[in-house]
């Protein structure tokens, strides 16, 4: 049997009224899939690369190169993060060589970003998303209550969900 046909009001009112809703007004907490949606715990990756604030540029373009990653956490004395560096961060901090400084005497917090993004390992998948893009990075630390380094998600680990066919339903 074929689905009734909307007049147009009817189809306007309808498209009206699914707009309006967010993708998390779909899921109530009741829901029995709820428990089911993977989290941030379940695709970062916990082996994180770590530096401190008193290594100089030339030591993380090193880090950086033989860890095939493209950003690490800082993280100070106390073991608790300080901020986070990209390898973009470093090309820069690099370029600043040209004024008379050496690459190896400037320091590595000159170009540490501290505002960095932060997320939960219990949050969802979609939060690290919605994060990602809005604050256009490629990477979130992953802290847990304590505010402990516990992992990083990457735009490769989200790739990786997503590449995944169960993440579409199929």
């Amino acid at each position: 049997m074929s689905e009734p046909q909307l007049n147009s009001q009817q189809s306007s009112a309808k498209s009206e009224q699914e707009s309006s809703h967010k993708p998390t007004d779909v899921i109530s907490n009741d829901d029995a899939t709820v428990d089911k949606l993977p989290i941030i715990a379940d695709i970062m990756s916990k082996d994180v690369v770590t530096i401190t604030p008193h290594q100089k540029v030339k030591d993380t373009i090193k880090i950086l190169h033989e860890r095939n990653v493209t950003g690490v956490a800082v993280v100070n004395d106390q073991n608790k993060v300080f901020g986070l560096i990209s390898s973009l961060d470093v090309i820069i901090a690099a370029a600043m060589g040209k004024f008379d400084l050496k690459l190896e005497q400037l320091p590595i917090k000159l170009s540490v970003k501290k505002d960095i993004i932060k997320i939960k390992p219990t949050a969802p998948i979609k939060d690290a998303l919605i994060l990602i893009v809005k604050h256009k990075v490629g990477r979130l630390l992953v802290l847990d209550d304590n505010d402990e380094l516990v992992g990083i998600v990457t735009r490769k680990d989200l790739l990786g969900y997503f590449s995944n066919e169960q993440a579409f339903g199929k």
